[in-house]
């Protein structure tokens, strides 16, 4: 009797104002959900997880603003659409013990929507329908579909000795995704519930109907690949920083780039790999010689930095630390970096003013080193 009288003051403390639920449906909308309930759905997943927390200072936290934890959980939720809510987890323990839970919780249940993602692409028409069709359900359902396939590993990949020592499940879901697929030989759990589930209305439809679908069907697997294909350089790029790169550096100061400049062109650069607008592969050149080649169009396109903007940027500099200079490239020593140049660029910047403060100090420290080193 004590628990239900919490629990109602719980829910009364998880209430939100009609604004967040409206923002929700909006973000559910903008990540392509196109349920006209999606907003109520999200709202109640998100009490039933939290409500579950109602004796912890977590649960407190979020009673003083639940709007904001609604829709800080709503962005997170979405970004991940096979995300399994407390709940099912609990009802998973219940059914199959907490090793295996906890197993399909960590490992497996990211393994098998990998799996069907990339089987989508596979040769066989059925199968590509079928991936696609067991992806549809668990974005909609996704409790549903974790419990079927915990009660397919019990009912059959315990008893399947090709599947239970298969090494196939030593793979991340990245491998999966990025890996050929041999959908003869390997039956994943999600297949073999998906043939229960989906197969009788799957063989039901006409061949051609099936052809149709399994085209989009792969059509969808190979536009993700691309697109993890693409972030990956992206992401490569990003962590090589080419504008830190003497040669790119000396590149932007011949074509008159300032470190602003430079800056912003890496960032367009990075971008245009993420979209497609740059493709690496249809080059001969490195990723840095291909900037080092775009660096001419972006002389003066940044803008000079407001009165506000230069200010917040002389306070990063005022927060600067030895450590920020131990930790500068070493190509930096080859354009003649030491204790001194650094004091007279930094006394340039934030005492002289003869040089506007940076978006990037380190950037614009190799800029100022290459120009210094220029006849």
């Amino acid at each position: 009797m004590r628990a239900a009288p919490l629990i109602a003051r719980a829910l009364r403390a998880l209430a939100v104002v009609p604004a967040s639920m409206e923002a929700a449906a909006v973000a559910a909308a903008s990540h392509g959900v196109r349920d006209p309930d999606a907003a109520q759905r999200l709202y109640r997943e998100w009490v039933n997880d939290t409500v579950m927390t109602v004796s912890t200072a977590w649960f407190r936290s979020v009673a003083r603003d639940p709007d904001g934890a609604f829709l800080s959980w709503t962005e997170e939720r979405l970004a991940d659409p096979y995300h399994v809510s407390c709940r099912a987890h609990d009802t998973a323990r219940a059914a199959h013990g907490e090793e295996a839970a906890l197993l399909f919780s960590r490992v497996r249940w990211r393994q098998e929507v990998a799996w069907a993602r990339r089987m989508r692409g596979s040769d066989n028409d059925r199968i590509a329908v079928l991936a696609e069709t067991w992806l549809v359900a668990a974005r909609r359902d996704p409790a549903k579909l974790f419990r079927g396939v915990m009660d397919t590993f019990a009912a059959e990949g315990l008893a399947d000795p090709v599947y239970a020592a298969s090494a196939f499940h030593l793979l991340s879901g990245d491998e999966i995704l990025d890996g050929r697929v041999d959908d003869q030989h390997w039956r994943p759990l999600w297949l073999r519930f998906a043939d229960r589930e989906f197969g009788r209305s799957v063989n039901g439809m006409a061949r051609a109907q099936m052809a149709q679908l399994a085209a989009r069907a792969r059509e969808s697997e190979w536009r993700e690949r691309v697109a993890r294909s693409r972030s990956r350089q992206a992401c490569a790029v990003r962590a090589r920083r080419p504008s830190l790169m003497l040669a790119v550096l000396r590149a932007a100061a011949e074509n008159g780039l300032s470190s602003d400049d430079l800056v912003q062109a890496e960032a367009a650069f990075v971008l245009g790999i993420e979209t497609g607008d740059i493709d690496l592969a249809a080059h001969p050149r490195s990723a840095w010689q291909v900037f080092a080649l775009r660096l001419p169009a972006w002389a003066g396109r940044a803008d000079p930095p407001d009165t506000e903007e230069r200010a917040r940027r002389a306070d990063a500099l005022d927060q600067l630390t030895p450590g920020w200079a131990a930790a500068l490239p070493g190509e930096f020593q080859d354009a003649g970096a030491s204790q001194r140049r650094l004091l007279a660029w930094f006394d340039a910047v934030a005492l002289d003013g003869t040089r506007t403060p940076p978006a990037d100090p380190c950037v614009d420290y190799g800029m100022w080193l290459v120009e210094a080193a220029r006849p």
